[in-house]
């Protein structure tokens, strides 16, 4: 009802201010205040308090409809009759403000850039007039610093990949208009003073490379040559040196926006270098004074100490490395132990929430630590303690942090992992409400363990509290994949594989949900190790389904070259009479044949014809056959340039010892290998 009278409301003004006769009186002065219009706008603007893009978007919009109504009104109502209906540059800066925060993209960012573009065409238009015409019009309100500001934050926010330069294009705008200005100065005609960019200006430009950086470099290098040419003109100041151009002081805000690129790029190592760099310059340049003394007069002057932000940034890179020895967590821990220190000596720093999940999450991808779990665990301990200590409830530890310590122990390769992940979930359950990915975290440490039972009775949780109204914790595929994967781990054999089989026909006739290529594997590979005399056709059976569902246009599973492998594979370990195997060899050569009929799926690779090999010595009626098949499947294999050292093994192993003479006599061609990895082949 709200929405639907500010509605009505804005239509009246926009048909009053388009020229309709209500809009001035008969001495043409403006019926409609400034007031009465600004204050529509700021309501339209209240309305980006609401969690929606499209309402933030409608709200901006609406702004701009009756800020450009007001523009038209301003062109052609006369000053001199007294009309006072004009914006101000905070009428500007408001619907600029709305467009930069509405969540847009690039369409907010084009829309605050034209905004800008009229605000500086009409400045520039009333600035060549003649005084006796000047008096005729309004003057156009002009830009601020605020004004250019927000224009870059909007293009920094726009998520496009040339957010970087067109952010670079306004500060170039900027300085353009504050030069003709300056130019103009000595003119009495000359009605505006242009804008000088502050530290907020090159921190947004700086953001706006960093949200180029996604997954490159360049946005990062360039962050980082702007921000060692301020740093260069600054000290040249300093020293009393000629220095060309606006000079604006660095400061810790724009050293976190280079960082900040850097942790963006996605380069791992080298962008956690890359930031830990930014952070030693940063303290060197503090300490040295090389950039002046802060100025505490200045408010843009907030100095060049790090702050938690800059700490947090570099403990988020070193998280980011996916370092599976430890070291990229050590670091991360370094600053995480320095910021606490730095708080404790009353500093203006404190580790966040953010800082603890982070170093939680670096030691959670230290697969190779064998306590790294521990650790991940102590640092969510400390947190806590923290929060009490200092009666801070913003460190209380978030569902997030918790999901890195349950994924640490999933993770552990300790006999202990699951039931410890089991335990962090529980401590969860005290402080917060866990959701999905902390259930499916610890479905996954059982299914590493194949603990069934386990994974049963939390899939029953699951269940439960989702038909009891908590459908964000309604079980996933994911967490049916886990359920699976657990049983084709466990040691349940038949029981499994028939419970395995059985789960998946289940999933197949679900409405919110279908099995993926992952349920099928999972499945296959719980007949594979099921001992069960009947393991490759019942393997088979699930694989025929896939095509058939593939060839029908049923689901979206796309059978691919590991899943006829893993076919192969549980044909391989079929036990049981001589008819158990050679149906077992029959499927496996079927299979096998029907890969390479379906080049969509994959063409065999090594470990592809390695299961055939193990299948054929295997499941052979005798010796002969054996080396027949054998040589058969080995010449394919090296003409398709797979042969690598299990391959090579594997035959030589199982056919008369006079075939190494004829085939690696003068060694292994390497056209045998060709398209093996360097470090498999024989």
């Amino acid at each position: 009802h709200a929405v639907d009278e500010l509605e009505e409301e804005t239509r009246r003004l926009l048909a009053s201010l388009d020229g309709s006769e209500t809009a001035v009186d008969q001495n043409g002065i403006s019926r409609i205040t400034f007031e009465e219009v600004d204050q529509i706008m700021a309501k339209w603007s209240n309305r980006l308090a609401e969690n929606n893009a499209t309402n933030k978007m409608d709200g901006a919009k609406k702004s701009e409809s009756l800020l450009i109504a007001m523009e038209r009104h301003m062109k052609s109502a006369d000053t001199s009759a007294g009309n006072k209906l004009v914006p101000d540059t905070v009428s500007y800066n408001r619907v600029l403000h709305a467009y930069a925060i509405s969540g847009g993209g690039l369409e907010a960012a084009e829309h605050a850039q034209s905004i800008l573009d009229r605000m500086l065409e009409n400045c520039r238009e009333f600035d060549s007039m003649e005084c006796a015409d000047q008096v005729h019009h309004s003057k156009p309100p002009e830009p601020s610093v605020v004004t250019f500001n927000t224009v870059i934050n909007a293009w920094a926010k726009s998520g496009s990949q040339m957010s970087g330069s067109r952010a670079e294009q306004v500060f170039a705008c900027m300085e353009k208009w504050y030069h003709e200005c300056k130019e103009k100065s000595d003119d009495v005609n000359s009605a505006y003073i242009g804008a000088l960019p502050n530290p907020r200006t090159f921190s947004g430009v700086m953001d706006a490379w960093a949200q180029y950086s996604a997954n490159t470099d360049a946005g990062a290098e360039r962050v980082l040559a702007i921000l060692e040419h301020m740093v260069d003109k600054q000290r040249r100041l300093v020293r009393g040196e000629a220095v060309e151009g606006i000079v604006v002081k660095p400061n810790v805000v724009m050293f976190n926006s280079a960082i900040h690129a850097w942790v963006n790029a996605g380069k791992f190592q080298r962008g956690a270098e890359k930031a830990e760099g930014l952070l030693k310059m940063l303290e060197d340049l503090d300490i040295s004074g090389d950039l002046g003394e802060k100025d505490e007069t200045d408010e843009d002057d907030v100095g060049l100490k790090p702050n938690t932000r800059t700490l947090s940034l570099v403990i988020d890179a070193w998280a980011r490395c996916n370092d599976p020895s430890g070291m990229a967590a050590k670091y991360a821990q370094d600053k995480l132990d320095l910021m606490e220190n730095l708080h404790r000596e009353g500093a203006d720093v404190k580790p966040n929430y953010v800082s603890f999940t982070a170093c939680i999450t670096a030691w959670a991808r230290s697969r190779r630590v064998p306590n790294a779990a521990e650790r991940a665990e102590a640092i969510f301990d400390r947190m806590c303690h923290l929060s009490q200590e200092l009666n801070d409830t913003s460190l209380r530890p978030t569902v997030t942090t918790g999901n890195a310590v349950i994924t640490a122990w999933a993770r552990s390769r300790r006999p202990d992992s699951a039931s410890n992940a089991e335990r962090v979930l529980e401590k969860l359950e005290e402080m917060c409400k866990p959701n999905i990915y902390s259930y499916n975290s610890v479905m996954d440490a059982y299914a590493k363990k194949g603990w069934v039972r386990s994974s049963e009775k939390l899939l029953q949780r699951m269940k439960e509290l989702s038909e009891n109204g908590d459908l964000e914790v309604r079980p996933s595929l994911i967490t049916y994949n886990s359920y699976l994967n657990a049983l084709s781990k466990s040691n349940l054999k038949r029981e499994g594989a028939k419970k395995a089989d059985s789960f998946l026909k289940k999933m197949e006739n679900m409405d919110d949900l279908q099995p993926d290529l992952r349920s099928y594997s999972a499945v296959i590979d719980c007949w594979a190790h099921s001992g069960d005399p009947a393991q490759a056709k019942c393997a088979n059976d699930v694989m025929r389904r896939v095509l058939e569902q593939y060839q029908n246009g049923v689901g979206d599973v796309i059978p691919d070259r590991m899943l006829f492998t893993r076919l192969i594979n549980a044909c391989a370990k079929t036990d049981g009479n001589n008819r158990a195997r050679r149906d077992a060899l029959k499927l496996a050569l079927q299979a096998f044949e029907d890969l390479k009929k379906l080049p969509q799926f994959g063409s065999p690779d090594a470990r592809c014809f390695g299961a055939l090999m193990t299948a054929i010595c295997r499941c052979s009626s005798d010796q002969e056959e054996a080396t027949r098949l054998l040589q058969a499947v080995f010449k394919q294999c090296a003409n398709a340039g797979q042969v690598n050292d299990v391959v090579l093994k594997l035959f030589l192993r199982n056919v008369p010892p006079s075939f190494r003479k004829k085939y690696i006599s003068n060694g292994v061609p390497a056209r045998w290998s060709e398209n093996v990895p360097e470090k498999f082949r024989p």
